[in-house]
């Protein structure tokens, strides 16, 4: 399971920066470690390799590649690792002199047929019932983002994922007003969940556990056998997640080398 993940993690990563070119000249995927290096360029949220390890040795090969391919973006190497993955992965990088920066909580739950229930929610799609830049703007607000180039970050990055064939974007809202959003992408019968967020005047009304059952709804439809998301360990993201019967599966750990 832990390789089913990690590889669409890794596709992610190659479909997201096809979109991204557009607007970031120096975002890049290189194929490498068995997975994929990610550089969607300074102040994304994505830069570093994702997938590596999960079924060869990892050799110096891939941190040279790493390093350097980082170094002409402009951002610090970093790694997404999996416990799972082949013990050359955290070797090679303490050797090298990577330290550990956080951790991410990798959530699972099997969909069933029970899931794909009606939900009393008013939710609009982006690009049929509500535009790109109310789901932007929602998100601004629900992440609370400050400063215009942060904004424009943000903007720029969801805009590029939008265009990713297959990503759902979601606004749930009250009496008319946008208060919370979500996306929903399901390949390969894998439904991956995320960009969740609530309007801080909007929090504590359940809309985050109705935002679930809509995309658990969702990938019921469409024949997914299985659900995943991440979240901070400890976070009202993942106790949300658990409430809704995810289970976690495993913990990531971000490494990187100043």
């Amino acid at each position: 399971m832990s390789r089913r993940i990690e590889r669409l993690a890794a596709d992610d990563g190659v479909r997201l920066v096809a979109e991204l070119r557009h607007t970031e000249p120096l975002a890049r995927c290189i194929a490498a470690g068995g997975g994929q290096i990610v550089l969607c360029g300074p102040g994304m949220y994505v830069n570093r390799a994702i997938g590596i390890g999960m079924d060869d040795p990892v050799t110096d090969a891939f941190f040279e590649t790493l390093e350097s391919e980082a170094a002409q973006v402009g951002v610090p190497p970093a790694i997404e690792v999996c416990p799972h993955a082949d013990p050359t992965l955290v070797e090679g990088a303490a050797r090298r002199g990577y330290a550990l920066r956080s951790f991410r909580s990798v959530l699972t739950r099997q969909v069933q047929v029970e899931d794909a229930v009606h939900v009393d929610l008013d939710v609009a799609l982006v690009g049929r019932d509500v535009d790109l830049a109310t789901w932007q703007r929602t998100a601004v607000l629900g992440f609370e983002i400050e400063g215009a180039e942060a904004q424009s970050i943000s903007d720029r990055f969801s805009a590029a994922w939008s265009r990713v064939e297959g990503q759902r974007f979601l606004v749930a809202r009250v009496e008319g007003v946008p208060a919370a959003c979500a996306v929903v992408d399901v390949r390969q019968r894998v439904a991956q969940l995320g960009g969740m967020c609530t309007v801080p005047a909007y929090r504590r009304r359940g809309l985050q556990q109705a935002l679930l059952r809509v995309r658990l709804a969702h990938a019921a439809h469409v024949g997914a056998d299985l659900a995943v998301a991440t979240a901070d360990p400890g976070s009202s993201s993942e106790r949300n997640l658990l409430q809704a019967g995810f289970v976690v599966a495993y913990t990531r750990a971000e490494l990187r080398r100043s």
